[in-house]
């Protein structure tokens, strides 16, 4: 049963044909490297990072190199920037985003012995997964590090752009830049209260009435750019309850007249999404599939969603990953092209997955981590790591995190201006911020969300916010 209170009717919009969107042929950047991140970019991740130093690398404890490259290393600090320290020997992960340069050139070297680094540190607690190394009682996490060269020069493995090489050209430039980003106004954080109740859907009456599908696909041909071959997204898809209209794709989504539930397949991968006993299923597995249940005013802007949560495991698939866990709800959804898109949306995501994100080689969490991950409009040739590189996508925060199989979470989540918060089963886990430049900064619909995943959801509720004087 569904029950919308403010907003009036969200019907689904059902389209027979697929749209696309035309991207200019030179959109594509010679390469990726120098392009970010910018100043205000890198003044916001030093800003969230818990812990900012200069250091040593004394030892290396574990390394493995690859498109994922990454290493364990104790390091001696020898400047503190930002926060507290409980001990001047620590030992941090240190890890590389994989690029396509990299599959012919192999990947940049790792900081070795003796190098001297700056590296902004979210530090972890455990949670799940393996052990923190060298024996400690926190993980120390360095999604990207700057290497003091010989000369007095701050460099990145890749590159800097012009407006920030201004400020890299010797150490201490660049430790006023640092200076400069730890003095940045937050904003404002107000209290709020639970409002009105905007929708909600116990999905009891079998209907997808209300909810719309987020459809569209990535270009799949390479592009060339001077020298650099850009290998485009390769049948990224988000499917709806239509057919996409692209023989290419070898997809087809069709309608069970007896179970009412939607159903393709694709390279012997299936696709299954509707609603089963009550519950909406979004189930998808492998092929990079993406199943996004939108409902919602575009204009909603501080809410709270509550859902309960189910993840399935699948069986093992010959050709791609066992059991991946990436599921969840966005807030502050932002489309375009309504409900098309190649990538040009934009959201804030509550969920559970983290490849490509932090713990990009999956050794430390594996593919289960919950996050708030923060997306923006991004261009049609990204695939996940370069999205990370280029900061179109950016973590808020995360945590490693436990999955039950077949066990229901109850995931609250929290929009409240430029902050959202993430609780599990009642408990507030994750903290984040919203940048300023991001579309979803005020307002935007909400959706449930799988990728490479079988998952159910139940008793949906949104919430209005009201701001407390």
């Amino acid at each position: 049963m569904k029950h919308l209170v403010i907003l009036s009717t969200v019907a689904i919009l059902l389209f027979l044909s697929f749209h696309t969107v035309a991207y200019p042929a030179n959109s594509h950047p010679q390469t990726i490297f120098g392009v970010r991140p910018t100043v205000e970019q890198f003044k916001a991740e030093i800003l969230r990072a818990d812990l900012v130093i200069r250091a040593r690398v004394t030892e290396i404890l574990f390394h493995r190199g690859g498109n994922q490259a990454d290493e364990d290393v104790r390091i001696q600090v020898l400047k503190v920037y930002k926060g507290k320290l409980t001990s001047t020997c620590l030992c941090v992960r240190i890890e590389i985003y994989w690029h396509w340069a990299w599959d012919e050139t192999g990947t940049p070297n790792l900081p070795r012995v003796g190098d001297e680094v700056i590296l902004p540190i979210e530090v972890i607690p455990v949670r799940a997964g393996s052990s923190p190394p060298d024996g400690q009682d926190l993980y120390y996490i360095v999604p990207f590090y700057y290497s003091v060269e010989k000369d007095g020069q701050v460099s990145s493995i890749f590159d800097f752009p012009p407006e920030m090489g201004t400020h890299t050209a010797t150490v201490e430039q660049f430790e006023i830049l640092i200076s400069k980003a730890l003095k940045k106004s937050r904003p404002s954080r107000r209290r709020y209260e639970l409002g009105a109740v905007l929708f909600t859907d116990d999905f009891d009456d079998g209907s997808l009435a209300g909810w719309t599908f987020l459809e569209g696909t990535k270009i799949r041909q390479p592009h060339k750019t001077g020298a650099f071959i850009w290998r485009d997204a390769v049948g990224y898809l988000w499917v709806g309850p239509e057919t996409i209209q692209d023989p290419e794709l070898e997809f087809h989504v069709a309608r069970d007249s007896k179970t009412g539930l939607f159903h393709g397949e694709r390279h012997s991968t299936p696709i299954e999404f509707g609603i089963v006993n009550g519950r909406l299923r979004l189930r998808s597995h492998h092929h990079l599939h993406h199943i996004t249940a939108l409902t919602g005013d575009p204009e909603w802007t501080n809410y709270q969603i509550d859902v309960d949560m189910w993840k399935f495991r699948e069986s093992p698939h010959p050709n791609g990953p066992t059991d991946y866990r990436k599921f969840g709800a966005y807030g502050r959804v932002f489309i375009p092209n309504f409900p098309f898109t190649q990538g040009e949306h934009s959201f804030i995501a509550v969920e559970i997955g983290n490849y490509a994100n932090y713990d990009v080689s999956e050794r430390t969490w594996g593919d289960s981590a919950f996050q708030i991950r923060c997306k923006y409009p991004e261009p049609v040739y990204l695939e996940r790591d370069p999205s990370r590189i280029l900061r179109y996508t950016q973590i808020l925060d995360y945590i490693g995190f436990p999955v039950p199989e077949a066990t229901k979470m109850h995931l609250t989540a929290r929009f409240t201006g430029h902050y959202v918060e993430g609780w599990i089963d009642g408990k507030k886990i994750l903290d984040g911020e919203i940048p300023d430049d991001h579309p979803g900064v005020e307002t935007g619909r909400i959706a449930l969300w799988t990728f490479e995943t079988f998952a159910e959801f139940d008793n949906l509720k949104i919430t209005q916010l009201v701001e407390v004087d």
